[in-house]
């Protein structure tokens, strides 16, 4: 786990640190064959970063530039942006909020000293990173709200991949049997 982060917020942008899952940062990716593919990824953050970007969400939903966007009009209801981890099984959740953000425009993905990382085996899902999030709102046919946008990752530590592995450990854990020269047990 890397050093704590204080989030930042300046307008509409947000700065939070956490831990990178699902990520689909160095290729476009859509989840069903209709949708627009898209960089994205899911960030696992501290409870108290997670109140941090829903207060910043909050803040903007007020703004004249999200009311325009709405034409006036400000939506009763807004999809839930940050969730509770504990409503999920998987452990990393566990204690902690989550949320969604993409980009449909290719993500800038720097390492700790600002360069571009080039090596895309250094981007995985389970990293750390600090992700620079636009708050931005929206009306289409698919209604009007607020969602949060993609613009960049800074990665700031590794931990364990959260998926995949090389298979290299994968029978670790058996014994494997002599080798037989009798070819009558295979089918």
């Amino acid at each position: 786990m890397p050093a704590k982060f204080k989030p930042v917020v300046k307008g509409t942008k947000v700065f939070v640190q956490g831990r990178i899952a699902y990520q689909h940062l160095t290729q476009p990716y859509a989840a069903k064959p209709d949708d627009k593919p898209a960089y994205s990824c899911c960030v696992i953050v501290s409870r108290e970063d997670g109140a941090v970007v829903e207060k910043a969400v909050a803040a903007f939903r007020e703004t004249p530039e999200a009311s325009g966007v709405w034409g006036g009009k400000r939506p009763s209801t807004f999809k839930q942006l940050i969730h509770d981890g504990d409503e999920r099984e998987d452990a990393a959740f566990k204690g902690r909020k989550y949320f969604n953000c993409k980009s449909y425009r290719p993500v800038s993905v720097q390492n700790r000293d600002k360069l571009p990382i080039v090596n895309e085996s250094e981007i995985y899902s389970g990293m750390w990173g600090i992700v620079c999030l636009n708050i931005y709102a929206y009306n289409n046919a698919g209604g009007k709200g607020v969602a949060l946008g993609l613009a960049a990752v800074l990665k700031t530590a590794d931990d364990t991949a959260f998926t995949g592995s090389d298979g290299s450990n994968s029978f670790n854990d058996i014994d494997v049997p002599a080798a037989d020269d009798d070819d009558d047990d295979i089918c």
